[in-house]
């Protein structure tokens, strides 16, 4: 893998990162009631879960079945949702 396909992951990453923390603290400063439940939407809701399994499924079958990991993880940074393509 080459240095920028891996620095371009770490950053996709690492938005994703930023904004779940944020997204978090959000949550627990507005004294949301059920902000445990709001998370667990998230983790359980069936819909939710098909949407992200949609997205990174393909790619886990590209990993299991394609030697060239380089285009598995460019396919990675394209469909990655980032902040302006949530929701």
């Amino acid at each position: 893998m080459d240095k920028d396909l891996a620095t371009r992951l770490l950053d996709a990453i690492e938005v994703l990162i930023i904004e779940n923390m944020a997204m978090r603290k959000l949550l627990k400063d507005s004294k949301h009631p059920s902000f445990e439940r709001v998370l667990e939407f998230g983790r359980n809701d069936p819909a939710v879960r098909a949407r992200i399994a949609k997205l990174f499924d393909p790619l886990r079958a590209q990993i299991r079945d394609d030697a060239n990991l380089e285009s598995v993880l460019q396919e990675f940074l394209r469909v990655v949702p980032t902040s302006k393509s949530v929701n």
